[in-house]
């Protein structure tokens, strides 16, 4: 068992307890512990009556660590503390040679303890309190007499209850600011936390804000502008101002407009789903055709209609460990993106390969490719979305989710590019992600 385990056992935990609660739980505890030297101490002494109010001391600190700490109720524990405390006080005074015993010295003993488990409005109130038990201890011996106050046998004794109750004395007052010291450092070490989250969300929810502008700012130009086609062409075609013979490349035009509508509202969903729920992936071991073949065929039309050459590679029988929907997003992505990129007459490749410890999927194209400075951002989502080369428009959202989403299977993503030689963006999923 370690020392804090210990201490929480013994102590209590702070989320389990107040700060107060533990610091009262600490000086039953170790008050008790060190006053079984003093008891040791006197026993041998002989001195009978001092052994009485010990072991009366130990009965108080016990009891009411028992309720605070055991039985949850901190207030009884709290009250029958500070009665006896100031009763035992008493009899101390009349024990041990009243002023010139040791009581002066602990009255501080009783008033530091008071001061750890309270309040700091309360403080004043029980100095004055406080001020008057003592005060009144010293009124009654002087008016009184010694009369009923049991003296010293010897000076031998005088010298060792004096040196044991400074030492008991100085031993809690050590105790009780060094508690004070390591609940303040706890509370500064919260602020500095809670200032460093703070800050951190502060600038997740800029961040957020910006995204947030940027989904709007596509909204309002990218999927607008395609319905402002749409309705155009509706309003034409009702009033019979379009040819016949335009109506097939416009009805062709509006098709590439709506398609790359739905690519772009597919990112957007995408997105904002992972950032209202976070992501979360369901693995199967899967065939590569039962979720890969759909999509080829999809994009392969998609390619066709751009005069691009699609060569696939890759056995749909594989067995792959992953979650099929989350790698179809991926896959399209950037077969999309090849097919965006490359012009009519060229070619794109997926192939499919098993290594040693992952499957690789490779997309290859003929298009535009991306200069080193923009590949260093190409996957943080902060690069601005660059036209096709039919001018097809994205949301610049598509490799984020791609990269977060591969990221989800442990697995890496890689791309070699240079401008006008085309790109080669590369997928590694482990066999079996932890």
């Amino acid at each position: 068992m370690s020392y804090k385990q210990f201490r929480e056992i013994v102590y209590g935990q702070e989320g389990e307890f107040d700060l107060k609660e533990i610091i009262f739980h600490q000086i039953c505890f170790i008050s008790a512990i060190a006053l079984s030297i003093g008891l040791l101490l006197s026993i041998n002494i002989r001195q009978w009556d001092l052994v009485l109010v010990i072991l009366g001391t130990q009965l108080v600190l016990i009891l009411s660590y028992w309720f605070s700490r055991v039985m949850g109720n901190f207030k009884v524990g709290w009250f029958i503390f500070m009665i006896t405390s100031y009763a035992l006080f008493a009899f101390n005074y009349f024990l041990n040679s009243g002023i010139n015993g040791t009581t002066t010295v602990l009255s501080f003993m009783t008033l530091s303890m008071l001061f750890a488990t309270t309040q700091s409005k309360q403080h004043w109130f029980w100095t004055v309190i406080h001020g008057i038990v003592f005060s009144g201890l010293l009124l009654y011996e002087y008016n009184f007499g010694r009369e009923y106050i049991v003296s010293y046998e010897s000076e031998e004794l005088r010298y060792i209850d004096t040196v044991f109750s400074y030492l008991l004395t100085l031993g809690l007052f050590f105790l009780v600011f060094r508690l004070i010291r390591q609940a303040y450092e706890m509370q500064r070490q919260k602020v500095e936390d809670q200032k460093v989250e703070l800050q951190q969300n502060q600038k997740e929810l800029q961040e957020s804000y910006k995204e947030l502008t940027k989904v709007l700012s596509i909204i309002a130009h990218d999927v607008r502008n395609p319905l402002a086609s749409i309705e155009s062409y509706l309003e034409l075609a009702r009033d019979g101002a379009i040819p016949e013979e335009d109506r097939m490349e416009l009805k062709g035009e509006l098709l590439k407009m709506v398609q790359n509508t739905s690519h772009m509202l597919d990112d957007m969903v995408n997105w904002s789903k992972s950032k209202i729920a976070g992501n979360q992936a369901n693995f199967h071991l899967v065939s590569l055709g039962s979720w890969l073949n759909q999509t080829v065929e999809h994009l392969r039309g998609m390619a066709k209609a751009k005069g691009i050459l699609f060569k696939d590679d890759y056995n749909g029988q594989e067995k792959v460990f992953c979650d099929p929907i989350l790698m179809t997003v991926v896959i399209r992505n950037l077969l999309q993106n090849a097919i965006k990129f490359t012009a009519s007459g060229k070619e794109i490749a997926l192939k499919v390969r098993s290594s040693k410890n992952a499957v690789l999927f490779t997309v290859q194209d003929q298009g535009l490719g991306i200069s080193a400075e923009k590949q260093k951002n190409l996957f943080s989502g902060r690069t601005e979305s660059v036209p096709g080369t039919q001018q097809e428009r994205g949301s610049g959202f598509g490799l984020l989710i791609v990269k977060e989403y591969v990221d989800l299977h442990q697995g890496r993503i890689s791309v070699e590019s240079s401008p006008g030689k085309g790109s080669t963006f590369t997928v590694s999923i482990p066999f079996m992600p932890h």
